[in-house]
């Protein structure tokens, strides 16, 4: 919102205005009203331009006039004399100084449009002097740019005059600039705003705290799909023009931020040589997790589903619904029915992270949040998934243990084999041919500790199908399921596949 000054206005003599009382010094905008109460369409900081015709008869009552105006945060009246009053009334005087109000003598000859147009005029060439500037601190932005992201952000606190800070979704800084004291990692820190939770697109937040500081945050992310939060505080308000610079710096921070694909290119294959000569590998390591998180820890998703099938539609999702949260992430099938999926870390970890709706009742999701990289190993991953094959079916859980180690014995897994081949792989067999699906029944069915309701609501289905396939999976399995040594002995298999 343009302003101008008290000062101003008075100094422009071929208005011819006499200033008579004047505790305001700026205003927003001059508006001619006769009506009584003109405050339904003022605007604060306002002035209003008036002859008191309202007033003719009661000059009494420019008392509660002047009281009215200055409640609705208008800034001073300009009385028209010479056409009903020939002077300012004294009633008017008396209250304007009563209610703070500046008040000035317009002279009969001085059309009240005159005024306004001198001010619109004024504003415009305010409005213009400020886009000139803000195309110079656009292009000394521009400039800044080059030199990399903290000459940017040190160039944008000058600009702003501000506190600036950019940060990571995880709230590291990764550049900053102070001013006159003022620290925006700190603001950053105490604001009830998380980056990760905010929306893909940039948007900004306002506040004021209670040191009357100015405060905008805006969120954005990088092509890369990486989050990012922008602080600025500052002492003074935040104006438009001061929030479409931070726009621009926005837009020049995403531009920095986003490493160009021939970087990628490149650094995946100095790896993949690397890798190939054995040499070199822990460094370019480092550099190619510095792309996923600016801190050494990670979360880490084992995902193991029932089929090969099934775990190539959870990884041709992954790319669509971690680019809908904003979130980076590495891949690896480990074997043909598991994959290990790899974000920055995240204070809220679930499997809808990483997995999009439909997939989420066909797998099991083991997970270890905030862990180095540097120890993500091959032991690490086989112990997740034994976790993750203990678990049920669309469930996921924090990995803290693996599932117990008794049951990967060579001597018990010999004694399960042998069970195995005439129960599970019969059913496997039979659900291959003739489309069924009694191995999943029977494992919804032993999880649900046999109660009937709980698989049929489990597996979608109606209890009277699960009651006929249970049947079916005592015939062609030669069992007594109503036995719970032999449902005991299934479930081990169950939780050892």
């Amino acid at each position: 919102m343009s302003t101008s000054t008290f000062t101003w206005l008075f100094h422009q003599s071929k208005l011819q205005l006499r200033p008579l009382h004047c505790p305001h010094q700026s205003f927003t905008t001059v508006q001619a009203s006769e009506l009584k109460n003109p405050t339904e369409f003022t605007k604060e900081g306002a002035v209003v331009l008036t002859l008191g015709l309202a007033f003719e008869h009661s000059p009494a009552d420019f008392s509660t006039y002047a009281r009215t105006l200055a409640s609705a945060g208008v800034h001073g009246i300009g009385f028209g004399t010479g056409l009903v009053f020939s002077k300012v009334p004294p009633e008017l005087e008396r209250a304007c100084i009563d209610y703070g109000l500046t008040l000035f003598e317009v002279p009969r000859a001085i059309p009240f449009i005159s005024i306004i147009n001198a001010v619109n005029a004024e504003f415009t060439r305010q409005d213009q002097e400020q886009r000139r500037v803000f195309e110079r601190q656009q292009e000394r932005l521009n400039r800044a740019a080059t030199q990399g992201i903290n000459s940017l952000i040190t160039h944008a606190g000058k600009e702003l005059h501000a506190a600036v800070t950019l940060t990571d979704a995880q709230g590291i800084e990764i550049a900053s600039a102070t001013y006159q004291g003022l620290d925006a990692l700190k603001t950053t820190n105490d604001s009830s705003f998380s980056v990760s939770d905010s929306p893909s697109t940039a948007h900004s937040v306002n506040s004021k705290n209670s040191g009357n500081l100015s405060t905008v945050t805006t969120y954005f992310q990088s092509n890369s799909q990486h989050r990012y939060g922008l602080t600025v505080c500052a002492t003074e308000k935040i104006g438009s023009f001061d929030r479409a610079l931070i726009r621009h710096v926005v837009g020049l921070a995403g531009l920095l931020l986003q490493p160009p694909w021939s970087t990628a290119q490149d650094l995946l294959g100095q790896l993949a040589l690397a890798v190939q000569l054995e040499s070199s590998v822990p460094m370019l390591l480092e550099a190619a997790f510095s792309t996923l998180s600016t801190s050494d820890n990670v979360t880490a998703y084992l995902v193991c589903a029932d089929t090969p099938a099934q775990l190539r539609r959870v990884l041709a999702s992954l790319k669509h619904t971690t680019a809908q949260g904003g979130t980076n992430y590495f891949h690896l099938p480990v074997d043909n029915s598991a994959a290990l999926i790899v974000t920055a870390p995240a204070d809220d970890v679930s499997q809808e992270k990483v997995l999009s709706a439909p997939n989420l009742p066909t797998v099991r999701v083991s997970i270890l949040p905030r862990i180095p990289w540097r120890e993500v190993n091959p032991e690490l991953i086989t112990q997740m998934i034994k976790h993750a094959h203990s678990l049920d079916r669309g469930t996921s859980s924090i990995y803290s243990s693996p599932a117990p180690d008794w049951l990967h014995n060579p001597y018990v897994r010999e004694a399960l084999e042998n069970r195995r081949s005439t129960t599970i792989d019969v059913l496997t067999d039979y659900d291959t041919e003739h489309g069924t699906q009694l191995l999943s029944t029977l494992e919804a069915f032993l999880r649900a500790g046999s109660q009937i309701a709980s698989a049929s609501e489990h597996l979608a289905v109606h209890r009277h199908t699960v009651r006929s396939r249970i049947r079916k999976i005592q015939a062609l399995c030669g069992v007594d399921l109503t036995d719970p040594v032999v449902r005991a002995e299934l479930l081990l298999l169950v939780v050892s596949d």
